[in-house]
């Protein structure tokens, strides 16, 4: 058996990075798409939403000018961001930015996550990930465990 290799904090950083680069991307072409083919106006939430002006059927994201407004929008795409981790982490143990930094998610004795353990990760990663990285760094070192990863016994390794 080959020697686990634990993931360094500067990797696991950079893929989530790059993982919500690509929810962003994501998030743009479903909100164009959208923009496109539902009737102007169908979606829209007052500053968050809806255009200054409209420009035909295209949906265009004004200024956001309030925190309420901000938590609108981010309760609007909150469930789009939860299920791309939890799906990613549970179905390959690896997201995106995982994969493209040759790392993955296993339990401690190496197997697969269970659902469970993937909707345990993704709920602290996203609501509290600075809490969670910071409390790990300081308390966890050796295996470099959020406190997520304490609580499903998971570690992130280097592939």
């Amino acid at each position: 058996m080959s020697e686990i290799r634990i993931a360094s904090w500067t990797r696991r950083f950079f893929a989530y990075l790059i993982d919500n680069i690509v929810i962003e991307l994501m998030l743009i072409v479903l909100f164009f798409i959208l923009g496109i083919f539902l009737p102007s106006g169908f979606v829209s939430y007052p500053g968050v939403f809806e255009p200054p002006e409209p420009i035909g059927n295209l949906l265009t994201v004004g200024a956001v000018s309030s925190t309420v407004e901000l938590g609108w929008a981010y309760l609007a795409v909150f469930p789009f961001r939860f299920l791309y981790w939890m799906y990613y982490e549970y179905r390959f143990g690896k997201t995106v930015g995982k994969r493209m930094l040759q790392i993955k998610t296993v339990k401690v004795d190496g197997t697969r996550l269970s659902l469970v353990d993937a909707i345990v990760l993704t709920v602290f990663k996203t609501t509290v990930i600075p809490g969670d990285v910071l409390l790990g760094i300081i308390f966890l070192g050796k295996k470099k465990q959020r406190i997520a990863n304490k609580v499903t016994n998971t570690i992130v390794i280097s592939e």
